[in-house]
């Protein structure tokens, strides 16, 4: 997560403050989404991906397209959500600008089932609580 956030800030230097303030984590109770980017005030202040996601190395191109289109809401904001501005930063910062994925293997989970995963959870209603491991940089 770190050296894709170091190539971004390389790449858009206009956004490199917004960028590194992000507390990046794996989340270990996200079941539904892969990633998440968090907003306080309409400031983006931590991006989380799903353990699950994290920890499956054969999906790891769907974890740096993940890690990449929730930087993208982060240098987009948080009032876009999946509209054309959000798209143009996603295809910037080289990620799929989709709002959902289908995950094959990843998508099958004892406890919710799907077909499709939920990337970003902006999108929906629900908010509880997560436990999540920061990540350090080494």
């Amino acid at each position: 997560m770190y050296s894709i956030r170091n190539e971004l800030v390389a790449k858009f230097p206009e956004h490199a403050k917004t960028l590194m303030m992000l507390d990046l984590r794996i989340n270990g109770r996200m079941v539904s989404r892969l990633g998440h980017c968090k907003f306080r005030g309409g400031i983006p202040y931590r991006v989380e991906v799903s353990w699950r996601a994290y920890q499956h190395d054969a999906n790891k191109p769907k974890l740096l397209d993940t890690i990449r289109h929730e930087f993208a809401h982060a240098i987009a904001g948080n009032s876009v959500g999946h509209g054309p501005q959000w798209e143009a930063w996603a295809i910037k910062v080289g990620a799929d600008p989709k709002a959902r994925t289908e995950l094959g293997k990843l998508a099958v989970s004892p406890l919710k089932p799907r077909k499709m995963v939920e990337i970003c959870c902006w999108a929906w209603a629900a908010r509880r609580a997560s436990s999540s491991i920061r990540l350090w940089s080494t």
